[in-house]
């Protein structure tokens, strides 16, 4: 074997045992690779944003690695995390996360997602939550934008409640407008509004 031969094998031989198997997370769940836990999330201490639970970092995430080799997990926006108590809100998630997980190692993450029924109650962390589906259509077309545009605030929960609620064009609201519109003419596109609709301030 010549010279150029043998360095070829030992790229290829070091780029395999560097090489991490990369899961989504429901797929990780269902081949039983970790162990997860999810919940409602509190105010971390010294935060300068105002905390919300419905929507922004609100849930928190921990995984367990139970495998002996060392995994990444993905988690897409646009899935949905069940409440044990049907009393609390289904969220749904509106920022893609990878977690690189060593072996048998947990780690704790937070998770920006948003409310997706109004009138139930917001997640706390003594609520439990399980990985759902991932939202289809309309709404997962809203959950990327919402990424794409960093719209995770009071207005991008409003424009989910506009589908999920079908609340009024007009509560989607922020002093900045050039997002309050973006969002409400993606919402009047999607439930065929008129457009003048978007301008309107009230009912």
């Amino acid at each position: 074997m010549n010279a150029k031969h043998l360095l070829t094998c030992v790229l290829l031989w070091t780029t395999q045992l560097n090489a991490v198997n990369t899961y989504p997370l429901s797929e990780a769940i269902s081949k039983q690779l970790v162990q997860v836990s999810i919940h409602g999330a509190t105010p971390i201490p010294g935060q300068t944003e105002d905390f919300s639970s419905h929507y922004g970092p609100c849930m928190v995430i921990e995984i367990t690695n139970l495998n002996p080799e060392a995994l990444n997990i993905n988690l897409d926006n646009g899935y949905t995390l069940i409440p044990v108590d049907t009393a609390y809100q289904i969220m749904m998630v509106t920022l893609a996360m990878e977690l690189p997980l060593p072996a048998h190692q947990k780690k704790t993450c937070l998770v920006y997602a948003m409310c997706t029924m109004s009138s139930c109650t917001g997640p706390n962390p003594s609520i439990l939550f399980h990985l759902g589906k991932r939202a289809k259509g309309k709404l997962l077309a809203l959950a990327q934008l919402i990424e794409r545009e960093n719209y995770q605030n009071d207005a991008g929960q409003s424009a989910v409640w506009c589908l999920t609620n079908n609340h009024e064009l007009y509560s989607i609201y922020n002093r900045d407008t050039a997002m309050m519109y973006e969002l409400r003419r993606f919402i009047a596109r999607v439930k065929n509004i008129p457009l003048a609709k978007v301008y309107d301030t009230s009912p």
